[in-house]
């Protein structure tokens, strides 16, 4: 009997576990029909929970433009009623009501403006300082698997994909559409021009110059070849 199931085994048969015996209980045929009722089953589950988000997707964005058409329409109301009620005033009580009015809101507007500037500071800062931290590592990694800025040990393979699997997440969440599309760049010259080190060598400027940009740095006048510079000798020579 063992014998038979390691040949079985060997073949790659469905196998079923029952008790502490193994055997050979389902052949493909029957698998196949087991299976594709529960596939059926399964794929209308999702199709019917996919038809009820959707519903309720669309019955949240209906109710949010109604929300935003009533907010809108009680402004112009608001508004319309302070405009009417100040214009009805007699023409020598106007000024010092709006002397009054514009003390009362200077304040008020001053306040959350600030309010919300610094908010989006902040939110700016913190974005940056996630930025410059994934680049530096990106940059560092990159420089080390091109063999290039005075780096003795060359990156491994395992290096390189610890590299990528490293990058990617955060580069998703924190950069800029810029850098996701010089990043894409860079790996398809790498893919399709893998011998040519001048299409790699431009195609990583490319997404140093992007990074660059979602830095703050202004790249406009930054010619071709000059980041290169920095750690290539010689790129001149390939200009």
């Amino acid at each position: 009997m063992r014998a038979i199931f390691e040949s079985l085994n060997r073949h790659g048969l469905p196998q079923k576990r029952v008790s502490h015996w193994t055997i050979v209980c389902e052949t493909p045929v029957q698998m196949l029909r087991m299976n594709v009722p529960r596939l059926a089953q399964g794929l209308s589950t999702c199709h019917a929970d996919a038809d009820r988000g959707g519903r309720l997707k669309a019955l949240r964005i209906i109710g949010a433009l109604i929300l935003v058409l009533v907010a809108a329409a009680l402004l112009v109301w608001f508004v319309y009623s302070v405009l009417h009620w100040f214009f009805g005033l007699p023409p020598g009580s106007m000024a010092p009501v709006a002397g009054v009015i514009g003390v009362l809101l200077v304040p008020i507007i001053t306040f959350f403006t600030t309010r919300a500037l610094q908010r989006r500071r902040s939110l700016e800062d913190a974005l940056r300082e996630h930025k410059t931290a994934l680049y530096d590592e990106l940059i560092k990694g990159l420089l080390k698997m091109l063999n290039l800025g005075g780096v003795s040990a060359k990156m491994t393979d395992a290096e390189m994909k610890e590299l990528f699997a490293s990058v990617t997440p955060p580069l998703i969440t924190y950069g800029s559409r810029g850098v996701i599309l010089a990043w894409n760049g860079f790996r398809q010259a790498a893919k399709d021009h893998g011998d040519d080190n001048k299409v790699i060598l431009f195609a990583f400027e490319d997404l140093l110059k992007s990074m660059r940009k979602d830095l703050g740095h202004s790249v406009l006048s930054v010619q071709k070849g000059e980041l290169l510079r920095i750690f290539v000798n010689d790129v001149d020579t390939i200009l």
